[in-house]
């Protein structure tokens, strides 16, 4: 089985000196994997030619910025064919603030470094993985991005009085929002825990000790480091995803990534080693983190691949749409209602881990009342 990926939103990390936390009006990330068998993919190919001289589309490539807003019926029509074929298409969306603030849930408020996860239960690995989110969550709907702000320049400047400063901050955002907030005092209970652990580290590994409290950085061509990057943790998670869908069976799969001049080594890096480590989570509805095997990726010039383009158009189209819904009030057009319950309502059985995973705060969802969104 062929899969086509491609991306919409700054594919680069989101690590700034310049504390823009709508991200240059790219608040949101998606990346799409659609599964295309050879007959689907020459149907298609067929398919959108015949589109395109409906439309009157000129250009040899399909971009999402070209056809949305101007061209949302034809957006539509292949939505429509695709859910036809009964294609499958994983999506991971991510609000960039909120991953931000869950790494700084998952580095400082409950590392574990003294409490294996490999001792523990399902169900109290998913009341970890609860507990940490949902301060993400509140830590995401805050006003005052001071604590981002602060965990930012620990990671740029990685120094021991840069980490106290960032876990004070911390601290300080907790106890002065109490109310919002729903587990404050064991929140500030579990930081003062972590910093005993780092001093205990600091004891044994000296100034190197700041990094375990830090996400692992990548590191691009030219050397520079990378700290947080969601395409990487997006492909991990379709590839997880994958492995569900097919029963752990992902060796024979194919996945068809757009050219990526700068990331190409830092993802497929990732994935490789993906197969290396003993992951220790809760049971995740539509993933599986027991993997043995992982997918072949090559990267492929989009303008030659009918499969990426469409993996573009739908991950664009998710992007705006969902910004829409979430952080814009003007009104939105009934057509884009339509396109969008033809992606979300793909397969909408919970055995079955397509459609779009939503990394973002449970209730900016609900306050926005996304249509087909189970939580």
């Amino acid at each position: 089985m062929n899969y086509y990926l491609d991306e919409c939103g700054h594919t680069g990390d989101l690590i700034s000196d310049k504390y823009d936390f709508n991200y240059y009006n790219q608040r949101l990330f998606a990346l799409t994997a659609i599964g295309l068998t050879k007959y689907n993919h020459i149907l298609l190919s067929t398919f959108i030619g015949a589109l395109k001289k409906k439309h009157k589309i000129q250009g040899d490539e399909l971009k999402s910025k070209n056809l949305i807003p101007n061209n949302i019926e034809f957006v539509i029509e292949l939505f429509t064919k695709l859910r036809e074929i009964k294609a499958p298409i994983f999506i991971e969306l991510v609000d960039k603030k909120f991953f931000t603030a869950t790494n700084i849930s998952y580095y400082q408020i409950d590392p574990g470094y003294f409490n294996p996860r490999d001792t523990w239960s399902k169900a109290q690995l998913a009341s970890d993985v609860i507990f940490k989110n949902k301060f993400a969550e509140d830590l995401t709907a805050l006003e005052d991005t001071s604590s981002l702000e602060r965990y930012i320049d620990c990671c740029l400047n990685p120094t021991e009085d840069n980490l106290r400063i960032s876990f004070s901050n911390t601290k300080d955002s907790i106890f002065n929002n109490k109310d919002k907030f729903e587990y404050h005092e064991l929140l500030i209970e579990c930081l003062d825990m972590t910093l005993d652990d780092y001093r205990i580290f600091k004891e044994k590994e000296g100034d190197n000790a700041v990094l375990r409290f830090l996400p692992l950085p990548d590191k691009s061509k030219s050397g520079k480091l990378i700290w947080l990057l969601p395409h990487t943790s997006s492909l991990i998670n379709i590839v997880l995803r994958l492995n569900k869908k097919y029963n752990k069976k992902i060796s024979k799969i194919k996945l068809h990534h757009d050219t990526q001049i700068q990331l190409d080594s830092i993802l497929h890096g990732n994935l490789s080693n993906l197969s290396r480590f003993n992951i220790v989570a809760p049971n995740v509805k539509g993933v599986d983190y027991s993997i043995h095997c992982i997918p072949t990726m090559t990267f492929e010039d989009s303008k030659k691949e009918i499969g990426i383009q469409i993996a573009d158009i739908i991950s664009g189209f998710v992007v705006r749409y969902t910004s829409d819904r979430l952080f814009n009030s003007k009104y939105i057009d009934e057509r884009y209602h339509v396109a969008a319950s033809l992606i979300e309502g793909i397969f909408p059985s919970n055995k079955n881990p397509v459609g779009i995973n939503y990394v973002m705060p449970i209730e900016l969802i609900r306050e926005r009342a996304i249509p087909n969104v189970r939580i």
